[in-house]
Order: structure tokens, then C-alpha cells, then sequence
């Protein structure tokens, strides 16, 4: 059993229970990677690609411009790497669902997020 402990809106610390033996980890943030599926079944299927990803313009925007697409799910170009692809991180989910309620605002933002990844954390890669 995981209990979090929250005060004022704010992460203290984790408890871990883990095979009868209790671990407090202090927290500042929490994120939770339970393993998922993407479901598009409700989209046309004429919006999907081959593998089952959305594309979407820099504005987050799918062919039909009124449904929009972010996150694991989006086959988006990114003109840093010159090149269309997907990029399945909590952050890239984050600052596309973000751009795409500014763009559905009609506040016309593109998108300019430069890509990343984690390659040592905590001295271990």
C-alpha cells in the first residue's frame, strides 16, 4: 500500500509499503507511470496514422481544425529536429495540452518547445 501525504496542497513525503517493509521518501513531486493504452476509438479513422498516433499542425490542430491532439498521441513536426514524431513524455503532454487550450482560445501560439531527455538522474544513468 502507497499512502501520499499532502499539506496545503503541497507533497511532503511518499510512505511505501512493499512487501511488509515501510519506506518514507521525502517528495516534492509525485508522478505515477501505471502503464497505458491510447484510445482513440472515438476519432475518425481518417484522422489516424498507420500506428494509431494523431497528426497534428504546430498548433496542436488535426485535420479537422476543430479537434485538437497532444501527448502520446500526437505525430506533431518539430522544427528543431527538422522531423515529425512523437515524443511520450509527461512534460511534452504538459506544454501540448497547455498550447492547445491557448490555440482553441484563438490566441494562435505555435508550437516552439525545444525536445529533451533525462539521460542521468540522481548519479545513475
Amino acid at each position: 500500500m502507497t499512502r501520499v501525504v499532502c499539506s496545503s496542497q503541497e507533497l511532503e513525503y511518499v510512505e511505501i509499503d512493499q512487501k511488509g517493509r515501510n519506506t518514507t521518501l521525502k517528495a516534492d513531486m509525485l508522478f505515477v507511470a501505471a502503464g497505458s493504452i491510447n484510445n482513440i476509438d472515438l476519432l475518425p479513422k481518417h484522422l489516424r496514422t498507420q500506428d494509431d498516433k494523431i497528426e497534428v499542425n504546430q498548433f496542436m490542430q488535426t485535420a479537422n481544425p476543430d479537434i485538437y491532439a497532444g501527448g502520446d498521441i500526437a505525430r506533431f513536426y518539430n522544427p528543431y529536429i527538422d522531423y515529425c514524431s512523437s515524443m511520450r513524455r509527461w512534460s511534452m503532454a504538459r506544454d501540448m495540452g497547455r498550447l492547445a487550450a491557448l490555440n482553441m482560445l484563438g490566441l494562435g501560439h505555435g508550437y516552439g518547445f525545444v525536445p529533451f531527455y533525462w539521460t542521468d538522474m540522481f548519479g545513475s544513468a
